[in-house]
């Protein structure tokens, strides 16, 4: 039986004018884009979506991808004079951090390249909980930074109540768009759709590696119900974010 509770609506209607601050498109710098072409088909693709802007966050991890500052802003730099297609989208470029070793290491140094003057974007490993993650966020805090946890929903040892304890230390949640569907797991959309009637996410962002994520992204429904949280989340992080473009 049909009902208002089970109304569905289009993700790609809530996308115009958004910011995307946690993508992959940078080529041939991480997992994300292999090369300039995939880069560029990924570009129209948010153009196309309705998207105003994108920050490219490149992994920075110990053991698997030694990116630098230096390293990103270059291939940004590379990228915008290499774009062949005339899109007025502006781009912007961070880093998304694996909360590990290498990480305190370039904390301490204050080597960091911040999603806007003060928030830094950071990950855990998606299996195995650290022991030392609430120390983290308390050492990332205590260097004047806010630390922003990307897709809480998708490490499969945290609960939503986990997530809204590390809110209240003060850590900020962002959540994939394709954590709204099973492209992760039923688990994970589960998750996601408790976060969002939870009011405790802050930002959202496409997490794109590949232009068939765009292209998913496109077609995704959503309860009617989430409309209004994630309304609110496109919102911050437009207005967190847009100046960094």
């Amino acid at each position: 039986m049909f009902t208002f509770f089970n109304k569905q609506i289009f993700l790609a209607d809530l996308l115009e004018d958004a910011i995307d601050m946690h993508c992959h498109i940078l080529p041939g710098i991480d997992d994300g884009s292999p090369g300039m072409q995939i880069s560029e088909k990924m570009a129209y693709l948010y153009k196309n979506l309705g998207y105003l802007g994108v920050i490219a966050t490149p992994h920075i991890m110990e053991d698997y991808y030694h990116n630098t500052s230096a390293r990103i802003l270059n291939s940004l730099v590379t990228f915008q004079k290499e774009m062949t297609v005339n899109l007025p989208l502006p781009y912007g470029a961070a880093a998304e951090y694996m909360l590990d070793s290498g990480f305190n290491i370039l904390l301490e140094k204050k080597e960091l390249l911040p999603l806007s003057e003060t928030k830094i974007l950071v990950e855990m490993s998606y299996f195995q909980k650290s022991l030392h993650t609430e120390q983290q966020i308390f050492d990332i805090q205590n260097n004047g930074y806010i630390p922003i946890l990307a897709h809480p929903e998708r490490y499969a040892y945290m609960t939503p109540s986990d997530s809204l304890e590390l809110k209240r230390r003060g850590c900020l949640l962002q959540l994939n768009l394709l954590s709204l569907t099973t492209h992760y797991g039923s688990d994970v959309q589960k998750k996601a759709f408790q976060l969002l009637t939870d009011n405790a996410i802050h930002f959202v962002a496409t997490d794109a590696h590949k232009p068939e994520h765009l292209e998913k992204i496109k077609q995704i429904k959503i309860p009617k119900k989430l409309e209004t949280p994630l309304k609110k989340a496109f919102l911050t992080t437009k207005e967190s974010f847009g100046a960094s473009l």
